[in-house]
């Protein structure tokens, strides 16, 4: 049996076997995989060259414990052990859950189309949810605790872009799911197109600082990118295209980059530089919000008039 086999009942019923299954696919995929690793050294020769030319500054952005944080980071996700324990199980559940108790929402007239038309219209509408979900986790005060960990790196790599709380990564997933039901396809299709777009992410965290001419008006390019992680206040809160930066023009989210030297990272905000610490960010934050609007809500009806006693 292959990994693409199980199905979330298989999982439950049997979970020795989707183990054993997991396992056996784990060990496949570390010896196929050897594109992903090319992609990523060459993401990153490419990243190193730049700051070569530059003369950026090398400690800071490969010798520090930011580089490490990152390449933990990817180590974890390399080896498939978060995919393998959680996104796949979730990714299996939720694509039955829906297709199982909401087939209204599928279009017959999309499922039946032609597999290259499919991925062209996933592609599309995925990334414009992506567009949304990015929009909002930037938007909203609890999404954002999510989110702030990946805007903590201050000195870019290619191995930023795995810089990602694993809840970050399972709403996206729920997020990619919606589009794949429509459609009335596998799971496994949008995790074939992050597969495609996975050396664009790499290099668009990369640092790079490309703008790659008239194709930028469509294609989310690495200057494009780094304006959304830039801390200038002009900058806040904009450019959050996925794959796609025809989104941003459309809705009014775009902004250019005007030449001036970027800083990347958090505006009034720290995490700690640590893998495991940044595992907890997430809920140290909507605790302290909690206890915010706790402290609020007391101290204005510790204000309020009192009513006399009769």
């Amino acid at each position: 049996m292959k990994a693409s086999d199980l199905t979330f009942d298989i999982v439950l019923g049997e979970p020795l076997l989707a183990l054993q299954t997991l396992f056996d696919s784990l060990v496949r995929n570390l010896g196929a995989e050897s594109w992903l690793w090319l992609q990523i050294g060459l993401a990153l020769g490419l990243g190193l060259l730049v700051d070569l030319t530059e003369r950026r500054d090398m400690v800071k952005r490969y010798l520090s414990r930011n580089f490490r944080v990152d390449a933990t980071y990817a180590l974890v996700d390399l080896l498939h052990i978060a995919h393998f324990t959680i996104i796949m199980p979730a990714g299996l559940f939720l694509t039955t859950l829906m297709q199982t108790h909401l087939p209204g929402l599928r279009i017959a007239a999309l499922a039946n189309l032609p597999a290259w038309a499919q991925l062209l219209i996933l592609f599309t509408f995925t990334d414009f949810c992506v567009y949304w979900y990015h929009r909002a986790q930037h938007m909203n005060i609890v999404l954002w605790q999510f989110h702030k960990t990946h805007h903590s790196q201050e000195h870019m790599t290619a191995l930023t872009v795995f810089r990602m709380p694993i809840f970050d990564r399972l709403v996206t997933l729920a997020v990619l799911t919606v589009p794949a039901t429509v459609m009335d396809v596998s799971y496994a299709y949008p995790i074939g197109i992050v597969t495609v777009i996975y050396f664009h992410q790499l290099m668009v965290h990369s640092g790079v600082g490309w703008s790659l001419g008239p194709l930028g008006w469509l294609i989310v390019s690495p200057q494009f990118h780094e304006v959304h992680h830039s801390t200038a206040p002009a900058h806040i809160d904009k450019n959050f295209g996925g794959a796609l930066a025809i989104w941003d023009r459309i809705f009014g989210t775009y902004v250019a980059h005007d030449g001036t030297p970027l800083t990347w990272g958090l505006v009034g905000e720290r995490v700690p530089e640590s893998f495991l610490g940044q595992i907890f960010v997430p809920f140290v934050g909507i605790h302290g919000l909690v206890r915010r609007r706790w402290r609020k809500a007391r101290a204005r009806a510790q204000a309020a008039p009192q009513e006399p006693a009769e």
